[in-house]
This record gives C-alpha cells, sequence and structure tokens, in this order.
C-alpha cells in the first residue's frame, strides 16, 4: 500500500495552504465554497507533515487555515477538527536565522496579535482556570517582546530565533484555543486589509491592533489596567484606571515602533476610498464581530478611518 504525504516547507501561508489542500484532495468539487458556506465537518483527508521555516501563525501547532481568492478578494478563517491537524511538525529554530529584518517583524506582531486576541475575552475572570490563562498569556506576550527587541538587533541570534519559535507556536495553539475564544476582531479587519491590498498579514495587525485597543479601551477599563500592569509593567500610582490604561496601549505601541513595525494604514499606501469594501469584507456577512467587544460597522468604520 502507498502512502501518500504533503510534507509542508515554509510559514503559515505554506502550511495553511497545504491544510486546505490535503482536504480538499478528499472531496468532490470546490473546496473553496465549502469554506465560505462554513463546512466544517470535512473529516477525511491526506496526511500532512510540516518543517517550520517562519514562526508566526502556529499553523504547525493547529487545526486553522486562513485562504484567500485573489478572485473575490476574500480572505477567510477556517478549520478542520482533527483532519487539519499535522501528523508531525519539525521545529528548528536554524531553519529561521535566514529570515530577513521586514519578515521577522511582521511576524512578532503577528504573535502579539494572537496572543492578544486570545487574552481579551468575556470569561469570568475570577475563574481559576482563565485566571491561570491570562497569566500564561502575559508571560508569553513578556517574553515576545524581550526577544522580539533583541532578535530585529541580531537577526542570526538562536537563543532569540528559539524563544520567538517557541512563542509562536503557543500563541494560536489548539490547546489555548479549546480553553478560551478571545476576541478575533483585529484578525476579520485585517484579512479584509490583506485580501484587497496583498499587504503582509502581520504588518496589518501591528497597525490595527494598537488602533483597536483605543477604540475598546473606555467600555474595558479593568482589562487594559491588568494588560498595562501586568504586561507593561505601568506605574499606577496616583493615576485612574483609565490613564493606566491608556498608557499599557501607548507601551505596546512604542514596541511596535521600537521594532520597526508599521503604524499606519499608509505606510502601505491605502487610502479611504475603499473604506466601504474593508467595512464589508471584515464583518463578511454577520451583523457584528467581536468576542469582549463586539464591534458595528461604525466601530470598524471608526476604526480603520483612525488608523489611516
Amino acid at each position: 500500500m502507498m502512502l501518500i504525504l504533503i510534507l509542508a516547507v515554509g510559514g503559515g501561508s505554506v502550511i495553511d495552504c497545504s491544510k486546505i489542500i490535503s482536504i480538499g484532495a478528499k472531496y468532490d468539487g470546490d473546496i473553496w465554497s465549502k469554506i465560505k458556506n462554513k463546512e466544517f465537518d470535512l473529516t477525511e483527508h491526506t496526511k500532512l507533515g510540516t518543517i517550520l521555516t517562519n514562526a508566526a501563525t502556529s499553523s504547525e501547532n493547529n487545526y486553522f487555515a486562513v485562504i484567500s481568492s485573489e478572485k473575490e478578494k476574500l480572505k477567510l478563517g477556517t478549520g478542520f477538527w482533527p483532519a487539519a491537524y499535522p501528523e508531525f511538525s519539525i521545529l528548528d529554530p536554524k531553519y529561521t536565522v535566514s529570515l530577513p529584518l521586514k519578515i521577522t517583524i511582521d511576524s512578532i506582531a503577528d504573535i502579539c496579535s494572537h496572543l492578544f486576541e486570545t487574552y481579551f475575552h468575556n470569561y469570568d475572570l475570577n475563574n481559576p482556570i482563565i485566571k491561570i490563562v491570562n497569566a500564561e498569556i502575559e508571560v508569553l506576550i513578556r517574553e515576545t517582546i524581550t526577544a522580539g527587541k533583541a532578535l530585529v538587533n541580531d537577526l542570526s541570534n538562536l537563543a532569540h530565533r528559539e524563544t520567538i519559535m517557541f512563542v509562536a507556536s503557543q500563541a494560536l495553539s489548539t490547546r489555548l484555543r479549546h480553553i478560551v475564544n478571545g476576541d478575533w476582531s483585529c484578525h476579520s479587519m485585517e484579512h479584509a486589509l490583506s485580501a484587497i491590498y496583498d499587504i503582509p498579514h502581520g504588518g496589518g495587525l501591528a497597525i490595527i491592533t494598537p488602533f483597536w485597543m483605543d477604540h475598546c479601551a473606555n467600555d474595558h477599563v479593568e482589562r487594559f489596567k491588568q494588560m498595562a500592569i501586568n504586561i507593561f509593567d505601568v506605574d499606577s500610582n496616583d493615576k485612574s484606571d483609565l490613564q493606566i490604561a491608556k498608557e499599557g496601549i501607548q507601551a505596546f505601541r512604542s514596541f511596535l515602533e521600537e521594532i520597526g513595525a508599521p503604524t499606519r494604514l499608509s505606510d502601505y499606501n491605502i487610502k479611504d476610498d475603499t473604506i466601504d469594501e474593508l467595512v464589508d469584507k471584515s464583518f463578511n456577512g454577520a451583523d457584528k464581530i467581536g468576542g469582549m467587544s463586539e464591534l458595528t460597522k461604525e466601530d470598524v468604520r471608526t476604526i480603520l478611518l483612525n488608523s489611516m
């Protein structure tokens, strides 16, 4: 009997595409239509293995995939459990040391966004399990920031690459997602941006995420205060909760600026002439997006315009 294995050698895009191929090879018709129709019950698949060459998306450690249609200018996330979970994944940081600076920066921003999207959820903060998960995410973000700052100044450093590879594999892992389903509205907005403009996913998230934080801070002051103190060591003495929260958001924005991430959509020559299309594709037929903070189309329009 001949065994067939798809071997995905690359980063998240390569692995995600290979996941879709592994599922689509077992079904008649257009796999894209099944993804659009949210048919997540597909279980037959060709076996898949991965060799990671860019640590960012956790695709090697989950059953999710993001795929785009250039024809429709649409980018969608999907997931097939357990079919799209790799049979094995080889993670060796030496395979990532040749990555250029720009891709490294985008990858670090992507990791941070995955962690924050999970961190900002609407679960009971007094639940012991949620406390443990939040504490773990805080540590992962802190380590991403520390290693990220060092790595952009020493791209061939194997120890920093190793840290980034580990935190990336945990940030959107099946384990974390099965415990907590976070907000994910930043990803919805960024998928619209990269579907229309074909910009790097991590770069788009680096821009959108701080502006989403700005927009949500007033309604979730305690959550952003927690972020500010526990992740960014913001001094809370003689300050209002909102001041503390905003200092935390600024600390994150300053980190992204320090490593050289893009800060405005204008960095990619994106203007407001496609704002209606961007808003519509962010929702993809839904009435609202987001978990901790449900966003309307007007909210998304405001966030996108502020980020331009």
